[in-house]
Protein backbone atom coordinates (compact mmCIF):
# COMPACT_ATOMS: atom_id res chain seq x y z
CA UNK A 1 0.00 0.00 0.00
CA UNK A 2 1.51 3.41 -1.16
CA UNK A 3 1.16 6.32 0.49
CA UNK A 4 -1.58 8.15 -1.59
CA UNK A 5 -3.80 4.91 -0.68
CA UNK A 6 -3.28 5.34 2.91
CA UNK A 7 -3.99 8.67 2.53
CA UNK A 8 -7.02 8.02 0.69
CA UNK A 9 -8.35 5.12 3.49
CA UNK A 10 -7.54 7.41 6.60
CA UNK A 11 -9.35 10.18 5.05
CA UNK A 12 -12.39 8.01 4.23
CA UNK A 13 -12.42 6.73 7.80
CA UNK A 14 -12.48 10.63 8.96
CA UNK A 15 -15.24 11.53 6.56
CA UNK A 16 -17.76 8.68 7.87
CA UNK A 17 -17.96 10.03 11.10
CA UNK A 18 -20.78 12.19 11.93
CA UNK A 19 -20.62 15.48 13.43
CA UNK A 20 -23.72 15.56 15.36
CA UNK A 21 -23.30 11.92 16.66
CA UNK A 22 -20.26 12.73 17.88
CA UNK A 23 -21.51 16.01 19.65
CA UNK A 24 -24.37 13.58 20.79
CA UNK A 25 -21.57 11.05 22.48
CA UNK A 26 -19.59 13.89 23.68
CA UNK A 27 -22.54 15.35 25.45
CA UNK A 28 -23.28 11.70 26.69
CA UNK A 29 -19.31 11.45 28.16
CA UNK A 30 -19.46 14.78 29.92
CA UNK A 31 -22.87 14.07 31.93
CA UNK A 32 -21.46 10.96 32.83
CA UNK A 33 -18.67 12.60 34.64
CA UNK A 34 -20.73 15.07 35.81
CA UNK A 35 -22.95 11.91 37.33
CA UNK A 36 -19.59 10.06 38.94
CA UNK A 37 -18.35 13.71 40.27
CA UNK A 38 -21.59 13.60 42.15
CA UNK A 39 -21.87 10.12 43.18
CA UNK A 40 -18.16 10.20 44.66
CA UNK A 41 -19.51 13.11 46.34
CA UNK A 42 -22.01 11.19 48.24
CA UNK A 43 -19.54 7.90 48.78
CA UNK A 44 -16.89 10.31 50.61
CA UNK A 45 -20.14 11.35 52.99
CA UNK A 46 -20.88 7.41 53.54
CA UNK A 47 -17.37 6.80 54.45
CA UNK A 48 -17.90 9.90 56.76
CA UNK A 49 -20.97 8.18 57.99
CA UNK A 50 -19.49 4.91 58.18
CA UNK A 51 -16.55 5.57 60.39
CA UNK A 52 -18.69 7.50 62.87
CA UNK A 53 -20.88 4.11 62.90
CA UNK A 54 -17.62 1.92 63.36
CA UNK A 55 -16.74 4.70 66.53
CA UNK A 56 -19.79 4.41 68.68
CA UNK A 57 -20.07 0.42 67.74
CA UNK A 58 -16.47 0.73 69.30
CA UNK A 59 -17.35 2.86 72.17
CA UNK A 60 -20.83 0.51 73.00
CA UNK A 61 -18.58 -2.55 73.08
CA UNK A 62 -15.78 -0.66 75.70
CA UNK A 63 -18.82 0.35 77.72
CA UNK A 64 -20.72 -3.08 77.73
CA UNK A 65 -17.69 -4.53 78.60
CA UNK A 66 -17.32 -2.18 81.69
CA UNK A 67 -20.57 -2.78 82.49
CA UNK A 68 -19.87 -6.64 82.89
CA UNK A 69 -17.04 -6.29 84.94
CA UNK A 70 -18.29 -3.95 87.68
CA UNK A 71 -21.62 -6.27 87.63
CA UNK A 72 -19.66 -8.95 88.13
CA UNK A 73 -17.39 -7.39 90.79
CA UNK A 74 -20.60 -6.46 92.50
CA UNK A 75 -22.02 -10.04 92.18
CA UNK A 76 -18.68 -11.35 93.90
CA UNK A 77 -18.92 -9.09 96.81
CA UNK A 78 -22.18 -9.65 97.40
CA UNK A 79 -21.68 -14.33 97.04
CA UNK A 80 -18.53 -13.49 99.19
CA UNK A 81 -20.57 -11.28 102.10
CA UNK A 82 -23.35 -13.97 102.32
CA UNK A 83 -20.91 -16.64 102.35
CA UNK A 84 -19.50 -15.11 105.22
CA UNK A 85 -22.11 -14.10 107.03
CA UNK A 86 -23.80 -17.93 106.37
CA UNK A 87 -20.78 -19.38 108.61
Amino acid sequence: MDNDQLHDSLSDRYQRVDPLRFGMIYQKVNDMEKKIDKLEGQLGILEGQMDELLGLANRSKGALWLGMAIISGVSIIIGHFLTWRSN
